[in-house]
């Protein structure tokens, strides 16, 4: 990345810092702003839960679970930096154990996203119409 001098027509590298030497952690950060705002990962994702934990066999957790337009499940892994840990394998694991548990539980956990959302939306109709001086 590099910034650009309008006034001397030259760019110059930033300089490159981790996430962590800025403060930011993978969960109040990342899967914040990821959860918040889907599209920032280049497609259409309705986010269902986060910390996703309903698996039988293990305690592990997905840090975002959501479903595409087609109505697939992504799997979200959060990576600030580099952990160390094998994110591939990670990877793999997680897809194993939503193969098996997470498609009667996703149903629910996306009817529930739903109703949130639609709520949402009732109470910003509402807010506008009060803020117009309508009452309903």
């Amino acid at each position: 990345m590099f910034t650009v001098n309008h006034q001397t027509n030259r760019i110059s590298p930033v300089k490159t810092k981790k996430f962590s030497e800025l403060g930011f952690s993978e969960r109040k950060h990342l899967q914040e702003w990821l959860a918040h705002e889907p599209s920032a990962l280049g497609e259409e994702l309705l986010i269902i839960q986060k910390e996703f934990n309903g698996f039988d066999d293990t305690h592990e957790r997905l840090d975002l679970l959501a479903l595409d337009k087609d109505g697939n499940l992504v799997i979200i892994e959060n990576k600030l930096d580099d952990s160390g840990r094998d994110v591939a394998w990670q990877a793999f694991q997680c897809a194993s154990y939503c193969a098996f548990d997470c498609y009667e539980q996703t149903g629910e956990a996306w009817a529930e996203a739903q109703v949130m959302q639609l709520q949402l939306e009732i109470i910003n109709v509402l807010r506008k119409h009060q803020n117009r001086g309508l009452s309903i």
